[in-house]
């Protein structure tokens, strides 16, 4: 190679190096602080506004869309409170009963209410209101994520259409508490056609597959 081959080749390499674009850490590209990937504004992987895996508006966060709760309208507010003792293996629950026509649809929702009462909730719906007799409609448990997190696992969200008239059960479960109280309190939510519709308590702590009635108190 000459030595004017050699100066020309080096002639280039640096023509080449000056006109590079500025590396990763800038504006308007990934890795830096504005509207694009990687960075804290405006899209993926970052805390803000409008994408994925930040808090409003899409996907894995607390509002309107997916995995979370989307149910809109009214809701009636019923609250109530469970035995931390009663957990999945001991079955002790909260029975309510709301009324519904044929082809209406019934939207639940159990949520907890504070930091020192949560739990894991789950609930089970029955036709008629009788957990142990009652034919099984359908239930919730991990449907979106709870005012007040429990340390595992998720609140509960169930739809039912009525294909006759009747009187639906939702018996609410207590599947484990973090053990900072004795009670699970919660508020179960009902709305039927999208408003807000009432629940009845027919039993309350019942234990299932026992003789024992307690009237709503």
């Amino acid at each position: 190679m000459t030595q004017m081959t050699l100066r020309f080749l080096l002639a280039l390499l640096l023509l080449a190096l000056v006109g590079c674009p500025p590396g990763r850490g800038g504006n308007g590209d990934d890795d830096d602080a504005t509207a694009d990937d990687d960075d804290s504004a405006g899209d993926d992987d970052d805390t803000t506004a409008a994408d994925d895996d930040d808090t409003t508006g899409d996907d894995d966060d607390a509002t309107g869309d997916d995995d979370d709760s989307t149910a809109s309208g009214a809701f009636s507010s019923n609250p109530g409170d469970l035995p931390c003792e009663g957990e999945k293996s001991g079955g002790t629950v909260d029975v309510w009963s709301v009324s519904l026509s044929a082809g209406q649809t019934l939207v639940a929702q159990v949520d907890t209410v504070a930091a020192a009462t949560t739990f894991d909730p789950a609930f089970t719906l029955y036709d008629p209101a009788d957990p142990d007799t009652g034919e099984y409609l359908g239930g919730g448990d991990d449907e979106f994520d709870c005012t007040f997190p429990p340390p595992e696992y998720s609140c509960p969200e169930a739809t039912y259409t009525a294909t006759t008239a009747g009187v639906v059960g939702i018996a609410v479960e207590n599947y484990g508490c973090p053990g900072t109280d004795a009670l699970a309190v919660y508020v179960l939510r009902v709305q039927v056609n999208g408003a807000a519709a009432p629940a009845t308590l027919v039993l309350d702590d019942y234990v299932l597959g026992s003789a024992m009635t307690d009237p709503p108190q």
